[in-house]
């Protein structure tokens, strides 16, 4: 019995895993969330919107591990750390290349 239900369980995921829209595209028009976390040896980011029922979805990802000096950056320096990488990541999406 459990083995059905394993397997069930793990078909249904690979199901919607295959299905699923992961990324977003971005809509400029509205309000763009940011989430940022940094926990001692890496940097993540993510920059989602929100859909018309207010679930939260991603539109781009960004991470990166951290040198050992960045390793030693206090709370506070990490989050102006993380506002760094998020510019440095994400600027090309706002900016518009002049050509």
């Amino acid at each position: 019995m459990e083995d059905e239900v394993s397997k069930h369980a793990f078909e249904q995921l690979k199901s919607i895993l295959q299905t699923a829209l992961i990324l977003w595209t971005p809509n400029w028009n509205k309000t763009v969330l940011v989430y940022c976390d940094a926990f001692g040896k890496a940097v993540g980011i993510t920059m989602s919107k929100l859909d018309e029922n207010g679930h939260d979805h991603p539109i781009h990802f960004a991470s990166r591990q951290l040198t050992s000096i960045e390793k030693k950056l206090y709370c506070d320096q990490t989050i102006g750390f993380c506002n760094y990488i998020f510019f440095e990541s994400f600027l090309p999406l706002f900016v518009k290349v002049q050509g």
